[in-house]
């Protein structure tokens, strides 16, 4: 266990700068509690969110990570990612040292790792990923080959996730990174604060299906998977749509034409519901596939039933 007061001392004076890589709503709401309870200066903090989150107010710099379609059709043909390019070129120029937070080593980890301007890197807890207990996720930095690294984009390898190399990580409990020690991690574990910088819409014991990625619906019968979350759930219950579907509005299009043949039986909740946030407020019901969403929602009081009949949507996942 770490203590807040020696992190401080090290890492949170005037000169050094902290880059988090930001990928999902659980990573943020610690990142928020952490630069909380450090103190560290607004001016110091630079956010790069990849998910457009959205629920960060504690930086002077946030970038967004979202490539436009000439963006990502160059990164297809070159490889090379233009908006990778220009984030690092705007923090380099600054030449002040910095540590950099990460869920996992990404393309983003490597592209700020590997410049002398960076002091350390530091693991955020971020999902289920960050509870795998294999012997093959721990790796000697120097033993990955550039072929390796130049593959990883923005989803996680199977090996070779975390290098020993790290400062310490962050974590909710101690069960996190089970492959590291306890005295090398950080807890934060109250999330008092949520209400001040999100409006909590969800009330105690409120059921809430939770619909998966829209690339696992966007060939599959969405008519039918409404109707087996109708069974779980009552009229008036909600569905929480994933983020994902904003980048295929034919399926959210279709969601809501579904919905009002059933009479709207479900209440659709949209972007601006966070459920790890509302999770960690509240304890509500939460309906659905295998998720980060179940360890959380059980840790935080709440209950999570999982819809077996959908399983075959996750065919392939870890």
């Amino acid at each position: 266990m770490i203590n807040s007061l020696l992190l401080k001392e090290k890492y949170c004076n005037s000169k050094i700068l902290h880059v988090f890589v930001m990928t999902n709503p659980i990573q943020t709401l610690i990142i928020n509690e952490f630069v909380n309870r450090l103190d560290i200066l607004k001016k110091n903090i630079i956010i790069i969110d990849i998910r457009d989150l959205k629920i960060f107010s504690n930086a002077s710099i946030i970038f967004n990570s979202n490539e436009t379609i000439t963006e990502r059709i160059f990164k297809k043909i070159f490889g090379v990612s233009l908006k990778l390019e220009n984030i690092k070129k705007e923090i380099f120029k600054r030449q002040q040292k910095y540590v950099l937070y990460v869920p996992w080593d990404s393309s983003y980890f490597f592209a700020f790792k590997n410049n002398n301007l960076c002091v350390g890197h530091v693991y955020i807890e971020e999902g289920d990923l960050s509870y795998w207990d294999d012997s093959n996720m721990m790796y000697e930095l120097k033993k990955l080959s550039l072929t390796e690294i130049k593959r990883r984009s923005s989803l996680p390898a199977v090996n070779n996730i975390f290098n020993k190399s790290f400062e310490f990580v962050i974590v909710t409990n101690y069960k996190c990174f089970p492959k590291i020690s306890k005295s090398d991690k950080f807890k934060i574990n109250k999330f008092d604060y949520i209400p001040k910088i999100y409006n909590v819409s969800l009330k105690k014991d409120d059921r809430v299906g939770v619909l998966p990625t829209a690339m696992r619906l966007n060939k599959a019968n969405l008519e039918n998977i409404c109707k087996y979350f109708k069974n779980y759930l009552c009229k008036g219950d909600y569905i929480k749509i994933h983020p994902s579907f904003y980048n295929y509005p034919h399926l959210r299009f279709k969601l809501f034409c579904l919905n009002k043949k059933m009479s709207n039986y479900f209440q659709i909740l949209e972007n601006e519901i966070i459920l790890e946030a509302e999770i960690m407020h509240n304890p509500i019901h939460l309906f659905g596939l295998k998720s980060s969403l179940q360890r959380y929602s059980l840790y935080f009081g709440g209950t999570y039933t999982e819809i077996k009949e959908l399983s075959y949507l996750q065919k392939g996942r870890v």
